[in-house]
């Protein structure tokens, strides 16, 4: 029988920022999904750099919008609170 896992994993490149990773892992598949965040502490009052996220979008090919200012729009509606770039 095989069994499906989750690999947590985080690691500090600087001071301020971590970066975080959650991937699902299937003993049975070369295909890994990952789930992958930059956590920066920012300038702000508290809570704020608590909270903070950095998205940053990367496509396989062209962005399926014409518009990169609505693609980042929508991403960022997607995910409240984060810096997205």
């Amino acid at each position: 029988m095989t069994a499906t896992t989750v690999r947590l994993t985080e690691d500090a490149p600087q001071r301020g920022v971590r970066r975080a990773r959650a991937a699902l892992l299937h003993p049975d598949r070369l295909l890994r999904i990952a789930d992958d965040h930059l956590r920066v502490r920012l300038p702000a009052p508290h809570p704020m750099p608590l909270l903070a996220d950095a998205l940053v979008a990367e496509a396989a090919g062209p962005s399926p919008y014409e518009d990169p200012a609505r693609y980042a729009a929508e991403l960022a509606d997607c995910h409240p609170g984060a810096l997205v770039v």
